[in-house]
């Protein structure tokens, strides 16, 4: 019961992880192809 919960929390964080690694090499090749465009800072 305990071990499948701890998978699943884990296999959560992994995904959450990939998404935002994912999401921040997506940013940064759209900032490469056009800086203007994503420039918020």
């Amino acid at each position: 019961m305990w071990i499948e919960i701890g998978a699943k929390i884990a296999l959560n964080k992994q995904k959450q992880e990939l998404l935002t690694v994912l999401s921040t090499l997506s940013t940064g090749v759209c900032n490469n192809i056009n800086p203007h465009k994503y420039k918020f800072n």
